[in-house]
């Protein structure tokens, strides 16, 4: 298959994956993780790390993206295991994941979707383990997990913060908050790195990137129509002649302001941004063929209504799992209520929904093989089935 969609597009096909590749090519050249020398640090170093070990060769970075692809399929069955203790709705969803048309499609292509899809997963296993066994190790591992997710992707970068109040739902007070300093602790501990350099090269405090304020105003200003548009190179005015560090910070001040000024507006694009997050069709206009949309809608509507079913019959036996489940999808889509909305980003929690849907599937067809005393904590509703 990887082969297949090597031979039919042997090229980037997005301005993401050439700057990754220049990132790459950069480092490989003794300059560093750099774009060019006035953007310093406008990509994290993960994905173009990865690139490298790939020997930036296109069809070793789809395969490799491939046997990512892979392992997110082992991680959901652990997962959903470990969350809901049903062998049958692990396998159901593990499969689905395997053959899900928007996840095999985006293994080829060169972005951070796939890499952040197996991370996030993985973190979420950690996460899960931590909590239903008090694990400080566990805790260790899934901060660690977020810190490479962030290195990735830098939208996960408020996953930490978000974590909390799901930490003291599912924990006693203080057993919660301590997993949780273990995880926020080893989160910093594996950006240092990064933070360090960043302050060296560009003398400031870059947890990230210098790409956060750009990101933000190319989804709220006079021209956002809720999907990407940095291809039109429209920025504040004057602010593509300051240095890279004062940049960023003036289009993050001019987002805002224009946010502030215009709140009809923003609910508005808000609300744009939503529906292309969800959208069952592929926004970009390349991809909008019969054959597309075809697969793009019967692939997702009814995940979706799977999922929602599974979602009630998951909280009917236990609100705690279900509420942890719940976690990358809420995260996800509401930084895309402020953020570009895009199928491409909804990507990392299609095993969440699969997750659900494998919960729904399992109940009504009666395949459930749980343990009560592996599905976490008991529900106090009673079981109906």
């Amino acid at each position: 298959m990887v082969g297949v969609f090597h031979y039919r597009s042997p090229g980037f096909v997005f301005h993401d994956s050439a700057q990754y590749d220049t990132v790459a090519a950069n480092v490989l050249d003794g300059k560093g993780f750099i774009l060019r020398d006035e953007r310093k640090a406008q990509r994290p170093p993960a994905y173009p790390l990865f690139m490298i070990l790939c020997g930036r060769n296109l069809l070793a970075i789809r395969l490799a993206q491939a046997a990512a692809g892979a392992l997110s399929c082992v991680l959901l069955v652990m997962l959903c295991r470990e969350l809901f203790g049903s062998e049958s709705a692990a396998r159901l969803c593990g499969m689905g994941l395997a053959f899900e048309p928007f996840n095999i499609f985006f293994t080829r292509l060169v972005l951070t979707e796939t890499l952040h899809t197996t991370l996030m997963l993985a973190m979420m296993l950690m996460l899960a383990r931590a909590l239903k066994s008090s694990s400080f190790k566990a805790a260790a591992g899934g901060g660690c997990l977020i810190g490479l997710a962030i290195l990735v992707k830098p939208a996960m970068l408020l996953m930490p913060p978000f974590l909390l109040p799901f930490f003291v739902a599912f924990q006693a007070k203080r057993k919660s908050i301590e997993l949780w300093a273990v995880c926020c602790l080893c989160t910093v501990l594996v950006l240092s790195p990064w933070i360090i350099r960043n302050y060296i090269v560009l003398n400031a405090f870059i947890p990230t990137t210098t790409q956060g304020g750009e990101s933000l105003w190319e989804s709220n200003n006079p021209r956002a129509d809720g999907g990407p548009m940095m291809d039109q190179e429209y920025w504040p005015e004057g602010t593509d002649k300051l240095p890279e560090v004062e940049r960023d910070k003036a289009m993050s001040a001019a987002a805002k302001k224009f946010i502030i000024e215009n709140p009809g507006r923003f609910v508005k694009l808000c609300l744009i941004r939503c529906i292309r997050f969800w959208n069952v069709l592929l926004n970009f206009e390349q991809y909008r063929t019969p054959l597309y949309n075809s697969i793009s809608i019967l692939a997702t509507v009814p995940l979706y209504l799977l999922a929602i079913a599974g979602l009630f019959i998951g909280w009917r036996k236990s609100w705690h799992t279900t509420i942890l489940c719940l976690v990358p999808i809420a995260y996800t889509a509401g930084l895309h209520l402020v953020f570009v909305g895009s199928v491409r980003y909804r990507i990392p929690i299609i095993p969440y929904l699969l997750c659900f849907a494998g919960v729904a599937l399992a109940h009504w067809f009666r395949l459930e093989t749980s343990d009560p005393e592996k599905s976490g904590h008991k529900s106090s509703e009673t079981n109906t089935e």
